[in-house]
């Protein structure tokens, strides 16, 4: 028999609540999460704990009212021996990120962190540029930098891709259909590319990789979800990763079929990345930031 607390964490807010969709939507995670660590845990002990309806519904079986006390005992015992053992100042460390990487990716995890080092205390600081990133982490000024590129950086020794996220062409679904796959129609039609410099440029040589040069540029914004919403007033075409647009746009965009790059996630670690503490907050950020990608080449 072999299951984490985790699971055990996540059976005990189901069993309370009653439904997948719920639990999901109260711990910031996604509904197949929840049925993905309920399902192992039911695999672990070798038990049905829940009775699934239709939906998100779900009761608790009669094994599963049997582990109910059985998985609070053991969590119970667990938060004392973690009180007993904790030390007196919480470990802090800070991570500088962009806008969208906290917002749509880490923070909906979070709890997760918490729960597993609940000793571990982290700051986030926002960084609008890969430079700066890099820079203040490699200055000592930060622990840790995640960020998102659209070209693969050398290997270095603190620098690791942690993450391959596909990312497509988006437009309203009139103007995908206007230009098709004609390169020179999408050339073209006007471009929303974000204010900052330096994502800008990447964006542009990704597309000029595939023969695409745009001849009209509209100024978006540094914000994602900005030029998302851009994309769906028919303002123009724009490149986004494949997850967010599927999140935000869902059938009010349409992907143009022309193949892209990905974009890359990278991590770049401090002066102190090899404290356990740190480490741990690592495992969290490439667990986290490489769960809609495809596997690295």
């Amino acid at each position: 028999m072999s299951f984490t607390f985790r699971q055990l964490e996540i059976f005990i807010e189901a069993a309370q609540d009653g439904n997948f969709r719920k639990t999901a939507d109260r711990l910031g995670i996604s509904q197949p999460a929840i049925s993905k660590q309920i399902g192992a845990l039911e695999r672990s002990v070798g038990k049905i704990l829940f009775e699934r309806n239709r939906g998100a519904s779900a009761r608790l079986s009669a094994e599963g009212e049997a582990m109910l006390p059985v998985a609070r005992e053991m969590l119970s015992q667990r938060r004392q021996v973690t009180r007993q053992t904790r030390p007196a100042t919480p470990f802090r460390l800070t991570v500088i990120t962009g806008d969208y990487l906290l917002d749509s990716v880490i923070k909906p995890r979070l709890p997760e962190l918490h729960l597993r080092s609940p000793h571990l205390g982290v700051e986030f600081l926002l960084g609008l540029k890969r430079v700066n990133i890099i820079g203040q982490v490699r200055s000592g000024g930060v622990d840790l930098g995640v960020y998102t590129a659209a070209d693969r950086p050398p290997p270095t020794d603190d620098i690791e891709i942690i993450g391959v996220i596909p990312c497509s062409l988006y437009a309203s679904p009139a103007i995908a259909r206007s230009v098709g796959t004609d390169l020179e129609a999408i050339s073209q039609t006007p471009f929303i590319l974000s204010v900052l410099p330096t994502v800008r440029a990447g964006i542009l040589r990704m597309l000029a990789q595939v023969g695409i040069t745009p001849r009209r540029i509209i100024s978006g914004s540094q914000f994602g979800d900005v030029v998302a919403e851009m994309i769906r007033d028919s303002a123009g075409i724009g490149v986004l990763f494949d997850a967010h647009a599927r999140a935000r746009l869902g059938d009010q965009a349409a992907r143009i079929p022309v193949p892209l790059g990905p974009g890359y996630r990278i991590l770049v670690k401090g002066k102190r990345a090899s404290l356990p503490e740190i480490q741990t907050a690592i495992a969290f950020l490439r667990d986290i930031c490489s769960s809609a990608s495809v596997p690295t080449r």
